[in-house]
């Protein structure tokens, strides 16, 4: 799978779709996979695509202000 793309707009409803069921309701990669008669190797590939694509953020709450800015200073070195 080369990603997601506007030009697919059924492959972005779906990898939405496979991405709610996973971070939201917590259904198993193989739960999903059996729901949607897709292959568990689909539904993972999906994920990816949908977090490179940026539909899926993941944030991490850490209690104080001072952990979460050097958690965005660390991110910027990796980045550079």
């Amino acid at each position: 799978m080369a990603g997601l793309s506007a030009g697919r707009p059924s492959e972005i409803v779906l990898a939405a779709r496979v991405a709610r069921q996973f971070y939201l309701e917590g259904v198993s990669k193989v739960d999903i996979a059996d729901r949607l008669g897709i292959s568990r190797f689909r539904v993972a590939r999906l994920l990816g695509s949908a977090r490179e694509a940026g539909k899926v953020r993941i944030e991490i709450g850490l209690p104080g202000a001072a952990s979460t800015q050097g958690c965005r200073r660390n991110s910027a070195r990796r980045s550079a």
